[in-house]
């Protein structure tokens, strides 16, 4: 029965740390270049062997399954799938079809984002919404005055002459990555960058997120659920073992 209860309320832990995420993505639905979470529950042996040996299937079962009792959360990767392109008409604004990132310069290092809602600054740098240095193959884009245009190719142009063009970055799919602030990310291992072959760029557009907010509502009302479930399982364990040590003494 203390295993019941263990697993109860490791379904407990596990589901709420689930659900955080799920809030997580939701809240940010209408973040341009967010990349959602995705996240799965599963038991302690079978995360393990996923991490360690990923992309090897699920664990092979005996006849009679698997008894699990360490229930937690696997953090998936990020999804790096298509976010919807939304017309803003600023030719500043630029976003990215298929694969690639805009490399921004921070204090405290590069960073990579999907979000290109870019300015000029009193400079000419072309600069994020934070004040972060946007980057070219020729370091930090400075524009010079007159009207600015981007190719599909990336060349940022003023009037018609090319300025630079936009270093935009790609990592390959076992390449983790970790998210720095809402909708900006960093390889784990800084070499792991590479660029993109044939870049896409749409000027006068901003992605936006790529979270799908009905599924994220179905996920999240199925982690309620379950939720829900181990809960009452907890109480109802808590009640059978109060009532078997109250009659303990009574029985003759």
């Amino acid at each position: 029965m203390i295993r019941s209860v263990y697993t109860a309320g490791q379904s407990l832990v596990a589901n709420t740390a689930r659900q955080l995420r799920l809030s997580n993505n939701i809240t940010n639905v209408a973040t341009p270049g967010y990349r959602q979470d995705v996240t799965t529950n599963g038991y302690f042996d079978g995360l393990l062997l996923s991490a360690m040996f990923p992309g090897e299937g699920a664990v092979r079962e005996g006849p009679i399954g698997v008894l699990g009792v360490q229930m937690g959360v696997q953090n998936g990767p990020i999804s790096l799938e298509q976010g919807p392109l939304q017309e803003t008409g600023n030719p500043l604004d630029m976003a990215i079809f298929g694969d690639g990132f805009f490399t921004v310069q921070t204090s405290t290092g590069l960073e990579y984002t999907r979000d290109g809602r870019f300015s000029r600054d009193p400079n000419g740098q072309l600069i994020t919404l934070d004040g972060s240095q946007v980057l070219g193959n020729n370091g930090p884009i400075m524009l010079p005055t007159g009207d600015v245009s981007v190719t599909e190719q990336g060349d940022v142009m003023v009037g018609d002459r090319v300025i630079d063009r936009l270093q935009l970055a790609s990592f390959a799919p076992t390449v983790e990555l970790k998210k720095v602030g809402f909708n900006r990310m960093q390889p784990v291992d800084p070499t792991a960058t590479s660029g993109v072959a044939t870049p896409r760029i749409q000027a006068g557009f901003v992605e936006g997120s790529n979270v799908d907010l009905s599924q994220s509502m179905v996920e999240m009302m199925s982690v309620y659920r379950a939720y829900e479930v181990a809960s009452r399982t907890v109480q109802m364990l808590d009640r059978t073992m109060s009532l078997s040590v109250q009659q303990v003494g009574q029985v003759r």
